[in-house]
Protein backbone atom coordinates (compact mmCIF):
# COMPACT_ATOMS: atom_id res chain seq x y z
CA UNK A 1 0.00 0.00 0.00
CA UNK A 2 1.63 3.59 -0.98
CA UNK A 3 2.20 5.84 1.84
CA UNK A 4 -0.16 8.76 2.13
CA UNK A 5 2.09 11.18 -0.18
CA UNK A 6 1.88 8.29 -2.81
CA UNK A 7 -1.45 7.86 -2.43
CA UNK A 8 -2.42 11.71 -2.74
CA UNK A 9 -0.18 11.78 -5.96
CA UNK A 10 -2.23 9.01 -7.53
CA UNK A 11 -4.57 10.34 -10.35
CA UNK A 12 -8.14 8.69 -10.98
CA UNK A 13 -7.63 5.93 -13.84
CA UNK A 14 -6.07 2.93 -13.85
CA UNK A 15 -3.36 2.93 -11.66
CA UNK A 16 -5.71 3.93 -8.74
CA UNK A 17 -8.51 1.15 -10.14
CA UNK A 18 -6.20 -1.81 -10.19
CA UNK A 19 -5.14 -0.88 -6.45
CA UNK A 20 -9.34 -0.85 -5.16
CA UNK A 21 -9.55 -3.66 -7.41
CA UNK A 22 -6.99 -5.74 -6.02
CA UNK A 23 -6.44 -4.02 -2.09
CA UNK A 24 -10.55 -3.25 -1.70
CA UNK A 25 -12.54 -5.76 -3.78
CA UNK A 26 -10.06 -8.25 -3.16
CA UNK A 27 -9.41 -9.64 -6.59
CA UNK A 28 -6.91 -12.30 -7.28
CA UNK A 29 -5.27 -12.98 -10.29
CA UNK A 30 -4.09 -11.88 -13.44
CA UNK A 31 -7.27 -11.03 -15.45
CA UNK A 32 -7.41 -7.22 -15.58
CA UNK A 33 -9.02 -6.39 -18.71
CA UNK A 34 -12.85 -5.70 -17.05
CA UNK A 35 -11.64 -3.66 -14.32
CA UNK A 36 -14.26 -1.23 -12.97
CA UNK A 37 -13.69 2.36 -13.23
CA UNK A 38 -13.89 3.49 -9.56
CA UNK A 39 -12.34 6.45 -9.62
CA UNK A 40 -14.03 8.27 -12.23
CA UNK A 41 -17.35 6.25 -12.25
CA UNK A 42 -20.06 6.90 -9.39
CA UNK A 43 -21.67 3.65 -9.95
CA UNK A 44 -18.97 1.69 -9.74
CA UNK A 45 -17.41 3.41 -6.82
CA UNK A 46 -20.73 2.29 -4.94
CA UNK A 47 -19.24 -0.74 -5.27
CA UNK A 48 -16.76 0.09 -3.01
CA UNK A 49 -18.90 1.48 -0.41
CA UNK A 50 -20.86 -1.66 -0.56
CA UNK A 51 -18.29 -3.96 -0.11
CA UNK A 52 -16.50 -1.57 2.61
CA UNK A 53 -20.07 -1.65 4.42
CA UNK A 54 -19.73 -5.68 4.58
CA UNK A 55 -18.60 -7.61 7.62
CA UNK A 56 -14.90 -7.46 8.16
CA UNK A 57 -14.03 -9.49 11.39
CA UNK A 58 -15.90 -7.90 13.90
CA UNK A 59 -16.92 -4.71 12.68
CA UNK A 60 -17.48 -2.79 9.64
CA UNK A 61 -16.97 0.51 7.85
CA UNK A 62 -19.62 3.26 7.57
CA UNK A 63 -19.21 5.75 4.52
CA UNK A 64 -19.28 10.07 5.45
CA UNK A 65 -19.96 11.69 2.26
CA UNK A 66 -20.33 15.57 1.89
CA UNK A 67 -20.45 18.10 -0.34
CA UNK A 68 -18.55 21.56 -0.32
CA UNK A 69 -19.34 24.17 -2.16
CA UNK A 70 -18.02 28.05 -1.97
CA UNK A 71 -17.07 30.64 -4.64
CA UNK A 72 -13.12 30.58 -4.39
CA UNK A 73 -12.96 26.40 -4.57
CA UNK A 74 -15.79 25.45 -6.50
CA UNK A 75 -17.27 22.23 -5.51
CA UNK A 76 -15.37 19.77 -3.57
CA UNK A 77 -16.53 16.02 -1.98
CA UNK A 78 -15.29 15.02 1.50
CA UNK A 79 -15.32 10.88 2.27
CA UNK A 80 -14.24 8.82 5.02
CA UNK A 81 -14.96 5.68 6.44
CA UNK A 82 -15.74 5.15 10.17
CA UNK A 83 -14.76 1.81 11.97
CA UNK A 84 -17.84 0.39 13.88
CA UNK A 85 -17.51 -2.58 15.82
CA UNK A 86 -14.90 -4.89 17.65
CA UNK A 87 -14.88 -2.85 20.69
CA UNK A 88 -13.40 0.40 18.72
CA UNK A 89 -14.99 3.58 17.07
CA UNK A 90 -12.33 4.45 14.38
CA UNK A 91 -12.95 7.45 12.66
CA UNK A 92 -10.51 8.14 9.52
CA UNK A 93 -7.88 11.27 10.54
CA UNK A 94 -8.71 13.32 7.80
CA UNK A 95 -10.96 12.94 5.29
CA UNK A 96 -10.06 12.80 1.69
CA UNK A 97 -11.26 15.86 -0.23
CA UNK A 98 -11.22 15.89 -3.85
CA UNK A 99 -12.94 17.58 -7.06
CA UNK A 100 -15.52 13.83 -7.71
CA UNK A 101 -17.14 11.90 -4.84
CA UNK A 102 -15.76 8.78 -6.99
CA UNK A 103 -12.19 9.97 -6.34
CA UNK A 104 -13.18 10.57 -3.06
CA UNK A 105 -14.64 7.48 -2.11
CA UNK A 106 -11.53 5.62 -3.97
CA UNK A 107 -8.67 7.41 -1.28
CA UNK A 108 -10.89 7.13 1.51
CA UNK A 109 -11.19 3.36 1.06
CA UNK A 110 -7.94 2.78 0.22
CA UNK A 111 -6.96 4.50 3.95
CA UNK A 112 -9.30 2.80 5.34
CA UNK A 113 -8.39 -0.86 4.68
CA UNK A 114 -4.65 -0.07 4.77
CA UNK A 115 -5.19 0.80 8.79
CA UNK A 116 -7.30 -2.29 8.70
CA UNK A 117 -5.16 -4.54 7.18
CA UNK A 118 -1.81 -2.99 6.94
Amino acid sequence: MPDSPALSSLTAGPELDMLIWTRVMGWIGDDYKAIPEFSTSIEAAWQVVEKMAEPHGTGHFVLRLECYEDEEMGREWGAWFRWTGGGSDYCQPQECMEVTPSLAICRAALIAEWWLNG
